[in-house]
Parts: structure tokens; C-alpha cells; sequence
């Protein structure tokens, strides 16, 4: 994500002031090495699930072991669809991706034979957050080490009290205001780039 491609991703209902600050924000994050502050500690212990949260006790299938384990996931469910105030007709489903610590991902790219330079340049751009299905996130102290989300890696549960309940016993963070509108952006550009460069008439 180059800083001067930004602009033009920007959610177009916020006012002129907002978006230049939003716009500031995110040129800093990917500008800077400081990584800037991208967690909230105002919402710990509230009993809402947020679109952003990293939670410890999601499941996930792996369809070619046929198994099933737990592990860290990124919620990618608006916070309102998944809200367990609001009637439903049918129960919803809580959508979310694996978190995996950024030393992982390096360790299996190694792996995988790729060179260390190449490595070293493709972290960079993670980092940058110029890799549209993956989501960086930086450390947090005491909660989670440098880490990635991948977006093509997505996975559901069925939503119920119950389930929020289990869930929340292990909140690693919440996304702050920076951090979730940064999340959304990635979202917005992975999986709607109007620019796909298809001709999509009817005739």
C-alpha cells in the first residue's frame, strides 16, 4: 500500500477535516518505523465481540489433515451483524481469520526455499502493509508478539451467547480507532478494488 495510493481508498462519508487526519494517520503508520498505536485497552473487559478483536479461542479446520485446531483469530464480522441484541431469523455465523506470529511466517517461508533478501524485502512491505491479504499487527507488550493476518484464510463458527461468553475469556486486543479504520481499509482494497480491470457488460 504506497502512501500516495491512499487517498483515493478513503471512506468518501467522512468530512474534509476527518479524512486529512485519517489520511495523516495512515501515511504515518506506513511512512514511519514507528508503528503507532494501533490497540485500545478502553474496551477490555466489555461483553461485546468488536470487528477487530484478536481472540485466543477460535477453531479451525484444516481440510488436508483433517484436523481441527484452536488457535488465535482476527473477528472480520461487522460488530452489529454478530451483536446478539439484534433479532435474527437465523442465527449468525462469527467470521474471522488466523493470527499468525510474524517469526512463523518467516520461519515457513524459509521453508519454502525463498532466499533471504526476498524475505527481507517481503516482510518489509508487510510491514508496510502493501500485502493486500495480509493484515500486520504490530506488537502489543504483554499481550501478542509481531504478527500476521491472512484474509484468504477465512473461517466461520455459529454465533450464540454461549459462544461469546467462551470467547471473551481470552481477548487479546482491541483494534483503537486508527488501528480499525487501518483494518477496514485493508478489507475495503482486498476484497473490493472497483479497478479489477474486467469488462463485466451484459452484451
Amino acid at each position: 500500500m504506497k502512501g500516495a495510493d491512499i487517498q483515493k481508498y478513503l471512506p468518501k462519508y467522512l468530512s474534509a477535516e476527518s479524512q486529512k487526519e485519517l489520511f495523516d494517520d495512515v501515511k504515518k503508520f506506513v511512512d514511519d518505523d514507528d508503528t503507532y498505536k494501533v490497540y485500545t485497552t478502553l474496551l477490555d473487559g466489555k461483553s461485546t465481540i468488536y470487528q477487530g478483536d484478536g481472540l485466543a479461542g477460535f477453531k479451525f479446520y484444516y481440510f488436508e489433515k483433517g484436523e481441527v485446531k484452536t488457535s488465535p483469530g482476527l473477528v472480520l464480522s461487522n460488530t452489529c451483524d454478530i451483536s446478539l441484541e439484534n433479532d435474527r431469523y437465523l442465527p449468525t455465523q462469527i467470521l474471522y481469520s488466523p493470527i499468525v506470529s510474524l517469526s512463523k511466517y518467516i520461519d515457513l517461508l524459509q521453508k519454502n526455499g525463498m532466499f533471504e533478501d526476498r524475505i527481507n524485502s517481503h516482510i518489509d512491505s508487510v510491514r508496510r502493509q502493501e500485502i493486500t491479504s495480509i493484515f500486520y499487527i504490530p506488537e502489543f507488550q504483554g499481550r501478542i508478539e509481531e504478527s500476521v493476518v491472512f484474509l484468504d484464510r477465512i473461517s466461520n463458527m455459529r454465533n450464540s451467547a454461549e459462544v461469546t461468553s467462551e470467547l471473551l475469556k481470552d481477548r487479546i486486543f482491541t483494534l483503537s480507532n486508527f488501528g480499525f479504520y487501518l483494518l477496514l481499509l485493508k478489507i475495503s482494497i482486498h476484497f473490493t478494488r472497483i479497478r479489477e480491470g474486467v469488462d463485466r457488460r451484459t452484451a
